[in-house]
């Protein structure tokens, strides 16, 4: 009875989850990151914690928890494999789903354990398989979302390798790059210089004049670039 447990009552349900998230049928580790995302969401709040501990023993179960299950995710990101196209462009369920987890599961870890999980990140882009590269930017691009409160620390230090992303030979790498950058627009004048800014203005007006407007990464360059454009003096940074 979950009325008589002495620990959290939910941990046989996820320890069942982690192992579907390694099915070799991309249904199954889908099912599984997607039940995660919810329980994460709604009940994470009593993970690794028991009857009995101090209120130190508390917090240290409950991070270890947390990086143990940020760590399984991060392991799906670089494994999985699957992709669907429509419309020429990828859909990566199983990345997806597990890189909105990891977001989830950020959003309630100390910063220190943030740019852990940053690092971590930023080595999977610099992997030969592009779908560990596509996996990569998808994590950042949820833990940008929900850590913005860290984002002065760590896009001084993603920018660059994020940029440099925009260049990948799959254009489905590059469009994941450009969707990273989409929802902290606002941010880059207030962490970057005006030069800065005003390069990548136009890197993304030279690449938009390399890509054929059907390509997949083409919608994001331009996405990217509206969201700058639209900001206040944003006339200054157009040369």
């Amino acid at each position: 009875m979950w009325v008589d447990a002495v620990s959290w009552p939910l941990e046989n349900f996820c320890a069942r989850l982690y192992v579907d998230l390694f099915n070799p049928r991309w249904e199954v580790r889908h099912g599984a990151a997607t039940a995660l995302r919810e329980l994460i969401n709604n009940h994470s709040n009593g993970a690794g914690k028991a009857i009995g501990m101090s209120l130190e023993e508390i917090q240290q179960y409950h991070n270890l928890w947390m990086e143990d299950a940020a760590l399984r995710l991060l392991c799906v990101l670089c494994l999985d494999r699957f992709g669907d196209f429509v419309s020429d462009q990828v859909v990566a369920p199983v990345r997806e789903t597990c890189a909105q987890v990891l977001g989830t599961i950020v959003k309630d870890m100390h910063a220190e354990q943030v740019l852990q999980i940053v690092q971590l990140l930023m080595k999977l882009l610099k992997q030969k398989e592009w779908e560990v590269r596509h996996g990569g930017l998808l994590g950042l691009k949820y833990v940008f979302v929900v850590r913005e409160d860290l984002l002065p620390i760590y896009v001084r230090k993603t920018i660059s390798n994020i940029l440099l992303a925009l260049f990948d030979v799959v254009d489905d790498v590059g469009a994941v790059a450009a969707s990273t950058l989409i929802p902290i627009a606002t941010w880059l004048p207030k962490l970057l210089n005006p030069v800065q800014v005003s390069s990548i203005v136009k890197m993304l007006w030279d690449l938009l004049l390399d890509q054929d407007e059907l390509t997949s990464a083409c919608n994001s360059f331009m996405g990217l670039l509206a969201a700058i454009l639209c900001l206040p003096n944003a006339g200054s940074w157009i040369q």
